[in-house]
């Protein structure tokens, strides 16, 4: 299947800096040890940037490259019901499994996630390859195929516990728009990799006794991510999607620690198939709850309310991790590159708040 591309036509406003605007993508990130940077037109296929030449310190042997580099693959999944997100993650120094849904009708989250001792789980393709992790009574296998636009989902968590929840998907994934492709640089050859991609979904979500059936409002994201984050680590991120008119319709925005985000950034708007890249956000969090995200250019305002939120503060020897990811409706606007003002109100929403510090 031949990659899904914008059309020539497409043109960007000034406030796309032209180093955001996707090249032919690489077959890999690093190449004798040096890192690409920039936005590219399609998947990449070799994801190595384990074997990037001293991207943390002149000191650290090469072997503590893989130690440093927190990556994982997470999908996103809106249908009639509710959201579901779910995660393989890799911290370096442990992993985790993690499935939230959120239930659109009574606003709750219900979240379960085991974590296991650290092991590769994540692997340097998402041509022809599994992603898989088990932790526990909770098992993940996340079959990648973006060489055709395709990506396949199972994951189960069976606890032995009554007191814990059932939680179950086995999804098919459809690519239905362009993909974003981004290495960002958190410092001088120390890359930030991202792949956001948007699909149709096909399969079953089991919460409990409730089992959802995924149909034509049924729509996900694949967030593949890996990157030399420092100890010192913090970024927000909001993502919307659903079905409007009969057309798919999301978002990704986020602000973190890659360098001149003017140049560096993984935010867009996805429309009738087409990827519409929007300028660097901030996120004000305010004192009722609410999030608002905008930009200096009036490109992007969107008020994100909160209906419940997941929150975990756990600690990893010196390591300390506070983590929110909340759950509600979007309202506000972002603009396409053509410049219309595309209304997202009604949208289902996620986001995270995360902050890693060294104690």
């Amino acid at each position: 299947m031949e990659q899904t591309q914008n059309p020539p036509s497409l043109e960007y406003p000034s406030y796309i800096h032209e180093s955001r605007r996707p090249q032919h993508a690489p077959s890999a990130i690093v190449t004798g040890g040096k890192s690409v940077f920039g936005a590219f037109d399609g998947p990449i296929k070799n994801l190595n940037i384990v074997d990037a030449r001293k991207p943390v310190s002149p000191v650290l042997p090469h072997f503590a490259n893989s130690l440093r580099i927190r990556e994982w693959e997470a999908y996103e999944i809106c249908f009639d019901e509710g959201f579901v997100c779910g995660a393989i993650y890799d911290m370096g120094i442990a992993v985790f499994n993690i499935m939230m849904f959120y239930d659109r009708a009574s606003k709750k989250v219900l979240t379960n996630q085991v974590f296991g001792p650290p092991r590769k789980c994540v692997q340097n393709s998402l041509f022809n390859s599994v992603n898989h992790l088990k932790t526990g009574a909770f098992v993940t296998s996340i079959n990648n195929q973006m060489q055709d636009g395709k990506v396949f989902i199972k994951a189960d968590y069976s606890p032995k516990s009554a007191k814990k929840t059932h939680m179950s998907a086995e999804l098919a994934f459809s690519s239905c728009a362009v993909p974003s492709i981004t290495v960002m640089p958190l410092g001088d050859n120390r890359p930030l990799y991202t792949q956001k991609e948007f699909f149709k979904a096909q399969g079953t979500i089991k919460i409990g006794d409730r089992l959802f059936f995924m149909n034509e409002n049924s729509v996900g994201i694949i967030d593949d991510h890996k990157g030399y984050y420092s100890m010192h680590m913090h970024y927000d991120w909001l993502t919307g999607m659903g079905v409007v008119d009969g057309s798919p319709l999301g978002f990704n925005l986020c602000k973190n620690q890659a360098e001149e985000p003017e140049k560096n950034s993984e935010n867009l708007l996805w429309l009738n198939g087409e990827c519409h890249l929007l300028p660097p956000v901030d996120f004000e969090h305010l004192p009722d709850g609410t999030w608002h995200v905008f930009d200096k250019y009036g490109a992007v305002d969107i008020l994100f309310e909160i209906d419940d939120a997941y929150n975990l503060v756990k600690g990893f020897g010196p390591v300390s991790t506070k983590y929110i990811a909340p759950f509600g409706n979007i309202k506000g606007y972002a603009k396409d590159l053509r410049g219309n003002k595309i209304v997202l109100d009604g949208l289902c929403g996620m986001g995270e708040d995360i902050t890693v510090t060294r104690m």
